[in-house]
């Protein structure tokens, strides 16, 4: 218990930022008040228990206070320690995730980015939200699973989660899918679990065997992220999700309202930068997605998504007309998660630049990926595109598939 005799049950997922030090000159200083600020708020946004503003816990905490008696003194289950090592051409932040009610460390670890601009570098930021996030909540299964607690809306949900980067077989999607509904039984608008089922319905669309029975998937993931945004209006995953349900669906204008939502409560998500980068490919602004795929690249350099968003940068690059650059960028793509989509473009790039028999080794095992490939399929069931983005599909990827032999 905390001395009143109560035990000491604090709220999933509940953590706090404790000050960050090591602040030895004032460029020191400056960044460890701004790393406390801007962890603080990109983690509220990705853990469902409260995140005690930086305000509240250096009015109630000194620089390093003992995380045990923080944990007792704001009633949360974790505390994040970090610790500026250097502020100036290079950034190095040591930082440290400690279970309140034992003091363990669950996880450690020293990031390092270039400074370049005011404030802590996004880079370490990103890549912190999101490993803090990731472990605790890694935590919080493995606690579950050892008290043997019944599974709720919060544990089938973040079990589902957990499971959905890894479900590559529509088998596999279906019980992601499942659980997700299960969870939305057992309460009905819980933000997350919507959020879940609405993005994992609309992957399903997209491999509907059929035309109506896509139509009718995206129609239940309109309304299922229409519900996630109505139940979490501040969540960026939410407004993400909302965002790329709006983009398979066509309506372009409304999908770039969305992200810039998602954004604009969460800077700091790689596949909201990726999603604002794949509409702006769709609305003919390849120049400006390029910047916006590089942000995402910057944000999580080592993560799960780095091969997609290498592709999503490839594509960029060959509706430029910069056919090394698309080739360079969709070979390291293929080097993370190699895919039908990375040959068809590495095919068109390959054709454009002159170098024809690697177009065609492209094109041969794009074929073999994906028989049914036609050039007319592409036109017809490729992601919804404005004029202008549709004559640039034409004029590099189409006519390079043209001339790689790919049949109409």
């Amino acid at each position: 218990g905390d001395g009143s005799g109560r035990p000491f049950d604090p709220p999933r997922e509940s953590l706090v930022v404790l000050p960050a030090a090591g602040g030895a000159d004032a460029a020191g200083q400056r960044l460890s008040d701004g790393l406390t600020r801007t962890v603080a708020s990109a983690l509220a946004q990705g853990l469902s228990g409260a995140v005690v503003a930086p305000s509240t816990a250096s009015t109630t905490l000194a620089q390093g206070a003992d995380p045990r008696m923080a944990g007792r003194q704001l009633n949360v289950r974790y505390a994040l320690e970090t610790a500026v090592l250097s502020a100036h051409e290079r950034v190095r932040i040591e930082a440290r995730l400690v279970a309140t009610d034992s003091g363990a460390q669950l996880w450690s670890n020293v990031l390092d980015a270039d400074a370049g601009t005011d404030g802590p570098p996004p880079a370490i930021v990103g890549r912190l939200a999101e490993t803090v996030t990731s472990e605790v909540r890694r935590v919080e299964l493995a606690r579950a699973q050892a008290a043997d607690t019944p599974p709720d809306a919060y544990l089938l949900t973040l079990r589902a989660s957990a499971d959905l980067p890894n479900a590559t077989t529509p088998e596999a999607i279906e019980a992601v899918r499942q659980s997700f509904a299960r969870a939305l039984e057992l309460q009905p608008e819980y933000g997350p679990a919507l959020a879940g089922l609405a993005s994992t319905t609309a992957y399903q669309a997209i491999e509907a065997p059929d035309a109506a029975l896509r139509r009718e998937r995206l129609a239940d993931a309109d309304r299922l992220s229409q519900r996630a945004v109505a139940a979490a209006p501040n969540s960026a995953t939410a407004w993400l999700v909302r965002a790329i349900v709006l983009n398979f669906r066509g309506e372009l204008g409304a999908a770039a309202q969305a992200v810039e939502r998602s954004l604009a409560l969460n800077p700091y998500e790689d596949d909201a930068h990726a999603e604002h980068g794949r509409l702006l490919v769709a609305t003919g602004q390849p120049e400006q997605a390029l910047a916006a795929f590089d942000r995402a690249l910057q944000l999580h350099p080592e993560g799960a998504t780095v091969g997609v968003h290498l592709y999503n940068r490839c594509r960029a690059q060959l509706f430029l007309g910069r056919y090394q650059k698309a080739i360079d960028d969709c070979n390291r793509s293929i080097a993370f998660t190699p895919d039908w989509p990375d040959y068809m473009m590495l095919a068109a790039a390959y054709a454009q630049a002159g170098d024809l028999s690697r177009a065609q080794r492209a094109r041969d095992e794009l074929l073999r990926r994906r028989p049914q490939f036609r050039l007319g399929l592409l036109r017809a069931e490729g992601e919804a595109m404005s004029p202008a983005a549709a004559q640039l599909r034409e004029a590099h990827l189409i006519a390079g598939l043209r001339k790689a032999g790919v049949p109409d």
